[in-house]
């Protein structure tokens, strides 16, 4: 199950094995696939979802590894709209990392 992230406006889900092949991820790459991202969203214009060049695949928050969802939420508890997030992300079609920064609603 995928949780819902209302401030980045992207829901993420766990990084398994078997993602991980399909996507042919490097090995041990550590982080969460973005499942969905909301078009309109804080995320949209910098954030790739599987449909759209992606998936992202979400490596850290803030400097802050996320290793799964769960990671990922707490990342961004105690943000409030308007702050800036910095994002380490890799993309599953370049197979290139790059850092995103994106003002939360």
């Amino acid at each position: 199950a995928s949780a819902a992230v209302g401030t980045l406006g992207i829901e993420v889900a766990p990084l398994d094995r078997v993602t991980a092949q399909q996507l042919e991820l490097p090995q041990g790459l550590r982080g969460v696939v973005v499942a969905d991202v909301r078009a309109g969203g804080p995320a949209f214009e910098q954030i790739a979802g599987p449909d759209n060049g992606g998936p992202d695949i979400i490596l850290a928050v803030e400097g802050k590894p996320v290793a799964r969802p769960a990671d990922f939420r707490a990342a961004l508890r105690g943000t409030k709209p308007g702050d800036i997030v910095s994002l380490s992300v890799f993309n599953s079609q370049s197979k290139t990392r790059r850092v995103e920064r994106i003002k939360l609603q």
